[in-house]
């Protein structure tokens, strides 16, 4: 069934793994303690998408790291807190 729902033309970066990671960084901002039980789910799709032989590996990795960027793009970390002097 999931083959006639989604064709196994995917590529490079997996969009499964980018989105439910993306989701799982912004649950996890706003709700802390959702933080890892959501990691761990975008960890299982990322899994997923391998089991099921919608991705090889390097899309998953893509898809991990366009996350990764869009986060930091759209979340930059704060500079150090000045020190008043």
């Amino acid at each position: 069934m999931t083959y006639a729902v989604d064709v196994t033309r995917n590529l490079f970066p997996s969009l499964h793994v980018t989105i439910s990671l993306f989701t799982a960084f912004a649950l996890g901002r706003f709700r802390p303690r959702s933080r890892l039980p959501m990691l761990l789910w975008a960890a299982l799709i990322a899994a997923l998408t391998l089991f099921v032989r919608q991705h090889y590996a390097v899309d998953v990795l893509g898809g991990l790291l366009l996350a990764v960027v869009i986060w930091r793009l759209a979340f930059p970390r704060p500079k150090g807190r000045e020190t008043g002097r």
